[in-house]
């Protein structure tokens, strides 16, 4: 909606200015540190990355799971927190993120 239309439902609303260049450096970082514990195959939307697993690794993927979120964790903060989800196709692996959010 229009911030003049926000304003009359909530007139203490405070807008914050958008910095998308600190975004980009943002997300570049964090595909960075992911990439210290598995490649990435394949970037999607700016929050989703698809990582690519030998057969091997993939039988390890709890255990892989927790090494690229304390990775995160150590680099950024606690604050910065992921949802993975591990499965043979990337829409199963999806779905699978999705069931393991707040």
């Amino acid at each position: 909606m229009p911030a003049r239309q926000a304003r009359l439902i909530l007139p203490d609303m405070a807008f914050v200015v958008a910095r998308p260049d600190d975004y980009v450096r943002l997300h570049k970082r964090i595909l960075a540190v992911i990439e210290t514990v598995v490649p990435i195959q394949h970037v999607r939307p700016i929050d989703e990355v698809v990582c690519a697993f030998l057969p091997s690794e993939g039988r390890q993927g709890s255990a892989l799971a927790a090494r690229i979120k304390s990775a995160l964790r150590d680099a950024f903060s606690p604050v910065l927190t992921c949802s993975i989800g591990l499965a043979s196709t990337e829409l199963l692996a999806k779905v699978a993120a999705e069931r393991c959010k707040p």
